[in-house]
């Protein structure tokens, strides 16, 4: 289970409107997607995603919890092999 206490996003002006729906966006996606993270991270961060401007709210979501998936199924010190 991935728990996150915190989730800070920068986001283009564009979509200051949608704000509160793409953090509960990028949630909803995490919540299926297979993490497998182990531990405690006081702080991930990823990087930059490159939208098109008029890119739809929930793409942008989708490209951001794929963005903390990919960090944390790849951070070092992580063995692939013991899923963990």
């Amino acid at each position: 289970m991935l728990k996150i206490d915190r989730l800070q996003l920068r986001l283009p002006a564009e979509y200051r409107d949608q704000a509160h729906l793409i953090a509960r966006w990028v949630a909803e996606e995490l919540a299926g997607m297979p993490v497998e993270a182990a531990s405690t991270l006081d702080r991930l961060a990823v990087p930059p995603i490159n939208a098109v401007p008029g890119t739809g709210g929930r793409h942008i979501a989708r490209q951001i919890a794929a963005a903390v998936a990919d960090q944390l199924n790849t951070r070092p010190g992580r063995d692939p092999q013991a899923g963990g």
